[in-house]
Formats: C-alpha cells, structure tokens, sequence
C-alpha cells in the first residue's frame, strides 16, 4: 500500500463513519410549543447544533412515529438547556471571509429557528448559517445587528470595506446604562456580546437577567499509552539500470507515550483534535548470500524515534462504550540511529564500505489511521502507519518505506 493510496482509503473511511453518525438519531426529552401557545412535552431529536436547524424532529414519546417541524409551524422549542424561537427576520447573505468578499452587500429575508442567548428586557438571539448573526429583541421586536463585509474600490484598488453599523445600533439601545461601556471595541462574536446583553439587563433594568445561555467549551483530557509496534522496511535503489529491492526482516518494540485530546465544542462531541508524542525504538535486519556461497552478508538499519503525531479523531457513541476512528499525519525524529552491514565468509568478518544507507535521515513523514474503543478510563486501539523511512532520496534514487502496526492500550488520566 503506498502513501497516496492509504491517505485516500483513510478519508473514505472516515467519510463512511461520518455518514453513518449523521443517520445517528439522538432523541432526548424536550417540549414545543405551537403557534397556538400550546405546549407539547416529548423528545426532540438533539444533534447538538452548530448551525441552527432548519426544522426538527419530535416525538411525543420514545414509542411513537417521529413528527417533523419548521419555524413556520412551532412558535419555540426547548432541548438540552437551549431555547429556540421561530422569528422571521432579515439576514445578511454575504460571506464575510475575506477571499469570498462579494462586491455588494446582500440580505434576504426568512422565517427560522433563533437561539435564545440571553433573556432580559433587551434580549440577544444568534443566527448561524455560514456566518454568525446576532439579533437585539426589545418590547416585542427583534432588531439585526448588522456586521457587512464587502469588496470596493478605492482609486483602481481593490479594498475591503466594512459596515459595523452594530456598534452605534448597541449605543443607541444601551443610552443610559453607565454599567456598559467600551460598546466602540466590541467583537462580533458570541462570547462579548452575551456578556455585555448580560451586563446590561443585571444592572440596568429591573426584571435583572432571566437566562444566560452558557457556551460549550472543548474539553482537555491526558492519556498514558503502552503498547507494541511491529514494523518492516523495504529498500530500493535503483542506479545506471540497476536495482535493489530489500525487504528487512520485521521488528516488534515496546511503545510509549502521552497523548492530548481537544474534544471540541458541538456535534454532541463527535469531534476532538488530538496530538502524541509517542517513543518507539525500531531495529531491522537483513541478511543475504554474497557472490561466494559461504559468504553471508547482514545489514542493519535502525533507530529510536521519537513520533510527533497530530490527528483528527470521529466518535461514535454506543451506550456506555465508545468507538472511534483516527487519521493524521506522523513526524519521526531519530536518534541513536544503526546503519551498517557485516560480511562473513567463515570465522572471518568484516564491515561492509560503504554502509547500505548513503546518508541516514533523522527525520521521516507518514501518514496514520487507526480504529479504537473507549470506554470508562481505558481506550484500546489498532492503528497503521506508513512514512517515508529513513533513506534521503539522491541521484541514485534510493528510498525506503516504513510500514507499522500499532497496538495500544491508554489510561486516561
């Protein structure tokens, strides 16, 4: 399997196991209400939304045939500690990314699902589709706050012009309120304007602040790994005609390490980003007969290696048991690194000139993937790797590649 060849199996995979998370339902209790105020208690099908849904899934128990709503049919519903309001309201269609800047400002109009953010006499709602929206709800009227980038042109230069009309629409909502201050600074993003919606109704109105929405934060947690490696090197030169291909007899080494995994906020934590520093000893060896049948020749590459691995890992959530599939890249730092051959012909023997290796690279790239199964403080996992080896790539064309099989067991600390 070469290395272009496992990174495209890798990512299939990978997108197989997505798909079949997203068919995933994930029905917790909740309640709707209709438009005609009326409140249904039951579940929701909750997939811990990053961007708002454009409808839901309700039952109004575990049993019952699943029923679909819009914003158009339900004035607001409730899951997991999130409250969400149907508003019709306008939003602005222009990315905001500066290589996707569209030349003018566009909006449209539509009736969605609103996050509830903060719930006070002036209250905050966000809208995410590709970009985040914000929206200021005072005595019965919910309000954009408008942030617009856009391309322009300023004699024959391209520029990048923007509209923060948000600031002086917070100033003119917030007149009066020593409590809030520094409105001119304030970033369009979630964390300072809850804060400062926040401060506002604690300090500045009398029913004081009804709800906060609180954010979801990645969560940071330390593995200890133990485990075992087995790994084979093939060799190949090719020079004026000639070629060498050398399979090394496999090496099976202790491994250890710690790895730190990010589970990242949203998606029911179904992503998490994870980096290893990982040490792994490896030895090859490789014998032949010369030109003389009572001649043997050995070669002996090697080295400890110190892996720097960073991947993205999918979680799948089976009860109290969690599988899950990994995939990054590998980077291999070598020391103490073996690079020799012996000729013996009888008692007699003697150091192979020059060493199989014309120059022994301390470095190495590869790619992984793994699949694994976590459950209490224990994860057990089976991972591939294969990197470029250790030969550096001359005129001779000389290479190698490694291939690696890993078996670990992890302690979460």
């Amino acid at each position: 399997m070469n290395f272009i060849k496992f990174i495209l199996t890798s990512a299939a995979v990978l997108s197989l196991i997505t798909t079949q998370g997203i068919a995933q339902s994930n029905f917790v209790e909740g309640y709707i209400v209709s438009q005609d105020n009326d409140t249904t208690y039951g579940y929701i099908d909750f997939r811990g939304w990053i961007k708002n849904p454009r409808f839901i899934r309700f039952k109004r128990n575990k049993e019952m045939e699943e029923e679909e709503y819009t914003p158009s049919n339900l004035k607001s519903f409730h899951v997991d500690n999130r409250f969400y309001v149907s508003r019709k309201v306008r939003i602005d269609s222009n990315p905001r990314s500066i290589g996707n800047l569209e030349d003018m400002p566009d909006s449209r109009v539509d009736t969605v699902f609103l996050q509830e953010l903060v719930r006070g006499e002036t209250s905050l709602f966000s809208y995410m589709d590709q970009e985040l929206h914000f929206y200021a709800a005072h005595d019965g009227r919910v309000h954009p706050l408008i942030h617009q980038v856009s391309k322009g042109n300023r004699n024959g230069q391209s520029i990048v012009m923007r509209n923060e009309e948000y600031i002086e629409q917070l100033k003119s909502l917030f007149k009066g309120c020593s409590a809030v201050l520094e409105i001119d600074n304030l970033r369009y993003s979630m964390k300072p304007m809850i804060e400062l919606f926040e401060r506002y109704n604690q300090h500045c109105t009398a029913p004081g602040v009804q709800y906060v929405h609180t954010q979801e934060k990645a969560k940071v947690s330390f593995t200890l790994q133990l485990g075992a490696t087995r790994g084979q090197v093939s060799y190949n030169r090719h020079s004026f005609g000639s070629s060498t291909n050398l399979v090394f007899d496999e090496s099976l080494n202790l491994t250890l390490g710690a790895t730190l995994n990010l589970l990242l906020p949203g998606n029911l934590g179904k992503w998490s980003a994870t980096s290893e520093l990982l040490y792994r000893p490896m030895n090859y060896t490789y014998t032949t007969t010369g030109g003389n049948s009572s001649e043997t020749r050995t070669y002996q590459i090697g080295a400890s290696y110190l892996k720097l691995n960073i991947l993205v890992r999918r979680h799948l959530r089976w009860d109290n048991v969690q599988p899950y599939l990994n995939a990054g890249v590998s980077n291999g730092f070598a020391f103490n690194t073996t690079n020799k051959g012996v000729s013996r012909y009888g008692d007699a023997s003697s150091e192979i000139q020059p060493a199989l290796l014309g120059n022994y690279r301390r470095y190495e790239l590869g790619g992984l993937a793994g699949l694994g199964i976590s459950s209490g403080m224990f994860n057990f996992e089976l991972r591939y790797e294969i990197t470029d080896g250790m030969a550096e790539w001359n005129l001779a064309s000389e290479g190698t590649t490694a291939n690696n099989f890993y078996v670990l067991v992890g302690y979460r600390l």
